[in-house]
């Protein structure tokens, strides 16, 4: 499987694990589960999405950091007198 296949299925790993914790923890409990097990349930799928996201970090491809502020202004390669 190439790189971007392997982000794009990481990515939809994360989306879905994400979207079903938020459902989870705003819906209500419901009457056939116990406190403990809607409680255990939530935090299978908060542990599920928090593994999912630190695995799309891993794979995401790594941002160049700017050495300078950005205040800086640009500075052409070679002045405007030398240039075509």
């Amino acid at each position: 499987m190439d790189p971007a296949e392997t982000l794009r299925q990481a990515l939809r790993k994360q989306q879905h694990t994400r979207r079903e914790y938020q459902e989870a923890k705003n819906r209500e409990q419901p009457p056939d589960e116990s406190p403990e097990q809607w409680s255990r349930h939530v935090q299978d799928l908060r542990e599920a999405a928090e593994v999912a996201e630190a695995e799309m970090e891993q794979l995401r491809p790594v941002q160049p950091k700017a050495d300078r502020s950005p205040d800086e202004e640009y500075q052409p390669p070679m002045g405007p007198d030398l240039s075509n």
